[in-house]
C-alpha cells in the first residue's frame, strides 16, 4: 500500500515544477511580443524583417499605401542592377542627359542637357545623394523613356508580390498637377529592399558617407546619417516630400544577422531615425541568425527520369539562414522538397526544388534548389537496359 504522506511529498514538487515550466514557457513566448509592443514607434507605418527570409519581426500598419518619396529609388536602382546583370548595360556606359532629366527638381547633381556621365557615377549619385536627375537619366538609359521604365517598375513590383504599390515616376517627386503620386506600403518597400540587397555592389554605394562626381562638383553627401552613426548600418534609402513626411528604409548587419527596417510617415527627421534605431536595436537584441546552408553547397541528390544520369546533385541558389529568438534552442530541421517526377533534360542551374527549414513543426525559411550540372536525355538503348537492370534489382534484392 502506498504511504499517503510519501505520495503527497512526491507530487507537490512535480506539480510546482510543472507550473513553473508553464510559467517559463509563457514568459519566453510572450517576451518578444511584449518587447515589441513596448517599442513605441511614432511613425504610422513601420516594419522590421530579416533580410534573407523576409521573416517579419515587427509590424505596424504595414499594408496601407503611403507616398514613399525617394524610397522609390530602391526600385529604380533594382531595375538598373538587373539590367547590369543581364548585360543590357554596363557601368562604363556613357549616358547623355536629356532635357527632361535635366529639368528634375529636388535633390540633384545639376546635370545639364547633353551632359555625359557614366552609369557608375549616375548610380553612385542616386544611391548616396538621392539625385533625381541621375535617377531619370538612368531610367531613360535602361528603357529608352522614363514612361517605359515606370511601366517596368510596376510590373516588377507585382512580380515581387508588392500588391499595394503603384509608381508614376522613377524619383518619388510629387507631380504637382493633382494627378496620382507614387504609392507603396511598408511591407512592399521591405520586399523591394530585400531584392535590391541581392546585389552587394549597391551596399558599397549606400554605405558611403561622402563621395564625389565631376572631380568634386558636387560632393555627394549620404542622406542616411545612420550609415555613419549606427553600428552595422550600410544602407539603404531615405525619403521626404510634404505628402510622405519622413521615411527611411535602413539595413544593418551584425553577427551574420541582416535586418531591414522601414519607417514611413514620421513627423520629423529625428523621429524617423529614432524609430529606425528602436527597430534595429530590438531585432539585434532579441534574434539570432543560424546558418543552414551556403549557396552552391551540395545538400542532396535528385532522381532524374530518362536522363543520361540517374541523379543530379542539388544546392541552394542562395545562402539560407534561419532566424530564431535568442532564448530558443538553435536546433532546426531541414527538408528537401522535390516534384514527384523530374524528367530530363535538366539544365545546369535549373530550379528543381526547395530546401525548407523548420523549427517545432513551423517553417521558418526556405530557398530554391538548383541542379549543379546539365543532365541530357539518355540514349534510348541505354535507358532500356537500365530499366531492365533496375527491374531485376527489385526482383532479386
Amino acid at each position: 500500500m502506498i504511504n499517503p504522506v510519501s505520495c503527497f511529498r512526491c507530487t507537490i514538487p512535480v506539480r510546482w515544477m510543472a507550473l513553473s515550466l508553464i510559467v517559463l514557457c509563457l514568459v519566453v513566448a510572450c517576451g518578444l511580443t511584449c518587447s515589441a509592443a513596448a517599442l513605441n514607434i511614432s511613425a504610422p507605418s513601420a516594419i522590421l524583417v530579416e533580410a534573407h527570409t523576409g521573416q517579419i519581426l515587427f509590424e505596424k500598419d504595414i499594408d496601407t499605401p503611403r507616398p514613399p518619396a525617394s524610397m522609390t529609388k530602391i526600385m529604380t536602382m533594382l531595375l538598373v542592377m538587373e539590367a547590369l546583370e543581364r548585360g543590357q548595360i554596363s557601368l562604363d556606359d556613357v549616358v547623355v542627359t536629356s532635357e527632361y532629366a535635366a529639368r528634375m527638381g529636388g535633390t540633384q547633381i545639376w546635370l545639364a542637357a547633353g551632359e555625359e556621365m557614366s552609369v557608375r557615377d549616375l548610380l553612385k549619385s542616386v544611391a548616396i545623394a538621392s539625385a533625381n536627375d541621375a535617377a531619370v537619366a538612368l531610367a531613360e538609359h535602361v528603357s529608352g523613356a522614363a514612361e517605359v521604365f515606370v511601366d517596368r517598375m510596376n510590373k516588377r513590383a507585382a512580380e515581387l508580390g508588392a500588391t499595394n504599390t503603384h509608381f508614376v515616376n522613377p524619383t518619388g517627386l510629387p507631380k504637382g498637377d493633382g494627378g496620382p503620386e507614387n504609392m507603396a506600403s511598408a511591407r512592399d518597400i521591405a520586399l523591394m529592399s530585400m531584392e535590391l540587397l541581392k546585389y552587394p555592389m549597391v551596399l558599397e554605394y549606400t554605405s558611403t558617407w561622402i563621395d564625389q562626381v565631376r572631380g568634386g562638383n558636387p560632393v555627394l553627401n549620404n542622406t542616411n546619417r545612420l550609415v555613419r552613426y549606427y553600428d552595422g548600418c550600410d544602407g539603404i534609402k531615405t525619403g521626404y516630400i510634404d505628402a510622405s513626411k519622413h521615411c527611411l528604409s535602413a539595413t544593418a548587419m551584425r553577427d551574420n544577422l541582416r535586418l531591414i527596417s522601414v519607417v514611413m510617415g514620421a513627423s520629423t527627421s529625428n523621429e524617423r531615425y529614432d524609430d529606425t534605431r528602436k527597430l534595429l536595436d530590438y531585432g539585434f537584441a532579441n534574434y539570432q541568425a543560424i546558418p543552414v546552408a551556403k549557396a552552391g553547397q551540395v545538400v542532396g541528390d535528385l532522381e532524374i527520369s530518362r536522363g543520361e544520369y540517374e541523379t543530379v546533385s542539388v544546392a541552394p541558389k542562395a545562402d539560407l539562414t534561419a532566424v530564431i529568438g535568442k532564448s530558443e534552442s538553435p536546433e532546426v530541421e531541414t527538408e528537401l522538397v522535390f516534384p514527384e517526377r523530374v524528367v530530363a533534360p535538366i539544365a545546369e542551374g535549373q530550379l528543381v526544388g526547395k530546401l525548407r527549414v523548420t523549427k517545432d513543426g513551423r517553417e521558418i525559411g526556405s530557398v530554391d534548389l538548383i541542379a549543379l550540372q546539365e543532365v541530357r536525355k539518355g540514349n534510348p538503348i541505354k535507358l532500356f537496359f537500365r530499366s531492365v537492370k533496375n527491374l531485376f534489382g527489385m526482383v532479386f534484392r
